[in-house]
């Protein structure tokens, strides 16, 4: 299970008794979008994207599920929500909060993240990003 997977089921520990099956027509659309753009930026302009990932949003009440299992303390206004079965290897579940894994378990697919957070699960990391020097100096006489 991917640490992903782990950190939602602390948060949802009551997944549903089925999910919906595995979309094979969506999953062959956006395998044909991504073929001919060289992205997924057609799914996630589209209605049914932000309509679920507005419902995604709106179940954790706009929270970032990284910052709460931090410190429930901790709260960040999550404004991205990330695929635990990553699109490109399950689009056919893409638009399901809930799925099955590689092993069958029902696991939750869509988490709430902030767009720094989102970054760090997936590794990237950008120049822009590294911490700059402070403002002080050391005094020089």
């Amino acid at each position: 299970m991917d640490i992903d997977a782990e950190l939602a089921a602390r948060f949802y520990p009551d997944p549903p008794a089925s999910v919906p099956p595995y979309d094979r027509a969506l999953a062959a659309r956006l395998r044909e979008d991504r073929r001919r753009d060289g992205n997924n930026l057609r799914f996630y302009r589209s209605a049914a994207w932000r309509r679920v990932r507005a419902e995604v949003l709106g179940s954790m009440h706009m929270e970032s599920l990284l910052e709460l299992s931090g410190s429930p303390a901790r709260v960040a206004r999550a404004d991205t929500v990330h695929h635990i079965l990553r699109l490109d290897r399950y689009p056919g579940y893409a638009l399901h909060p809930w799925a099955l894994d590689g092993e069958g378990r029902v696991v939750r697919n869509l988490i709430p993240l902030t767009h720094a957070a989102h970054d760090l699960v997936h590794g990237r990391r950008f120049a822009g990003g590294q911490t700059k020097a402070p403002l002080l100096t050391p005094e020089r006489w």
